[in-house]
């Protein structure tokens, strides 16, 4: 593959702070109004879901889009994925609330931007406590696995025993890696109002860094880490293995559950064997070249988040 075929990009940004209320909780209370009330059109709403919990809601801002679904061939009225997603994440017993604003800055409209500024205004002492970077590929990565030492890692395949989805690393760690199916998740979900049928006829997946705290100022190794991590079972060489080491390691690349079945000296052996026998793929190459071009304007666009949320 060439570097054409793959392109980089900030997913989404996490931002906590807290809204500070007079002793009757009316400043939230004309938050949320005025939120909704200020930003709702024609084509662009705020929405106010009420959940159980200890004073819980969501408020989701997304347009509406009104056009003719090709895949369906009908008349239908969709909702364009959140642009911004704000919720109360903790009740508190003093006079403030906590609250997380999630928002991708490739997707935002206008309507979105005037309502993420707002809020970030009303909001008090928040800081970017997340940050996901995203690599959308091209081709095919079903049969990659990254190389995650101790991290947990789990596997979701479809119908016909392919992989779809790999996680690695638990939900809430400062460092989660995913790697799923993009195309297979727009079709499934019906979200594919804003792609041509051309681009979903291709494989499109998404290797997704998930970085919380101040992990994200080291975006660029953080990545390069894992994707210099990454093999299939033809970039390793057996050239110079045992028979024997040669087939449990097809084995393990086959079927990942197998190294729950080693003991601690077995696994250490044979993850040192892969480390020691992977070359470098073309894959490897192809998204370590787009990082480097990228990276200075990734840093800047990071740069201008933080600055934009903690100033």
């Amino acid at each position: 593959m060439n570097e054409s075929e793959v392109i980089v990009s900030w997913d989404m940004f996490s931002v906590v702070g807290e809204i500070v209320n007079d002793p009757t909780g009316t400043h939230e209370e004309d938050l949320i109004s005025r939120l909704i009330s200020n930003y709702n059109t024609e084509d662009f709403m705020v929405e106010h879901v009420s959940g159980t919990g200890l004073a819980y809601y969501v408020l989701k801002a997304y347009r509406f889009k009104s056009e003719y679904d090709e895949i369906d061939a009908k008349n239908v009225i969709l909702r364009d994925n959140v642009m911004v997603y704000i919720e109360k994440v903790k009740y508190r017993r003093d006079l403030s609330t906590r609250i997380r604003v999630e928002f991708n800055p490739n997707k935002l409209i206008e309507p979105a931007r005037l309502l993420l500024k707002d809020l970030l205004g009303y909001l008090q002492f928040k800081t970017v406590s997340r940050a996901d970077l995203a690599f959308d590929i091209r081709t095919d990565l079903s049969t990659y696995s990254i190389f995650a030492n101790n991290a947990t890692s789990v596997a979701y395949y479809n119908r016909s025993g392919m992989k779809e989805t790999q996680y690695y690393g638990r939900r809430g760690s400062d460092q989660q890696i995913r790697m799923y199916d993009k195309r297979a998740q727009l079709l499934k979900n019906k979200e594919f109002n804003d792609y041509s049928l051309d681009e979903l006829e291709q494989p499109w997946w998404r290797l997704e860094f998930q970085m919380r705290r101040k992990l994200s100022q080291d975006f660029e190794q953080v990545a390069l880490k894992s994707i210099r991590s990454l093999y299939t079972l033809s970039d390793i060489d057996f050239e110079n293995m045992k028979p024997l080491d040669y087939i449990v390691l097809v084995a393990l690349c086959e079927h990942k559950e197998l190294w729950g079945k080693l003991t601690k000296y077995q696994r250490r052996k044979y993850r040192q064997l892969l480390r020691e026998n992977v070359t470098n793929s073309e894959l490897v190459h192809s998204l370590e070249q787009c990082l480097a071009n990228e990276q200075p304007r990734l840093l800047a666009e990071l740069n201008n988040v933080v600055y934009d949320v903690e100033s």
